[in-house]
């Protein structure tokens, strides 16, 4: 019962992440150092098309588990057992709230590699990207993925 409470309370907490975080107001100006979250470089989610061919349903349903698709959201579980590897797929925006940690390198369509050291609780929001992964610690990563696929 515990992990069904942890995994509804991670899909209720990326839902707030994506709809429930813009605080201001249309009249009100924003504050001076403000930093704009939602800028990226990459192309929109409604112009960033995933072909099937990169789809990560597709390409890694080893670790990503489809779990809701509607209303342009694709909820997945995600679960890294340690020495897993997700094949190089592409997402559009994206949401994760890491439910169980661990130590995840990913590698860009560039070759680039970071690591990422994710604790229980953290959130990420992601502009579109394509990347491989591989889950390089000796825990396995869980955690609740969103994909957006409709425009912003």
């Amino acid at each position: 019962m515990k992990t069904v409470t942890t995994f509804l309370t991670a899909a209720f907490a990326a839902t707030f992440l994506l709809f429930g975080c813009n605080t201001e107001t249309k009249d009100a100006p924003p504050a001076s150092d403000a930093v704009d979250s939602t800028a990226v470089t990459a192309a929109p989610a409604a112009e960033a098309a995933i072909p099937d061919s990169m789809d990560v349903a597709k390409n890694a349903p080893n670790v990503y588990k489809l779990l809701a698709d509607s209303l342009g959201l694709r909820l997945f579980e995600i679960e890294f057992e340690p020495g897993e590897t997700a094949a190089l797929h592409m997402h559009p925006d994206n949401a994760v709230y890491v439910t169980e940690g661990g130590t995840l390198e990913v590698t860009g369509a560039d070759g680039k590699k970071m690591v990422y050291e994710l604790k229980p609780g953290m959130g990420m929001i992601f502009g579109p990207e394509t990347h491989s992964a591989t889950n390089t610690g000796k825990t396995t990563v869980k955690a609740v993925f969103v994909e957006v696929r409709r425009p912003r």
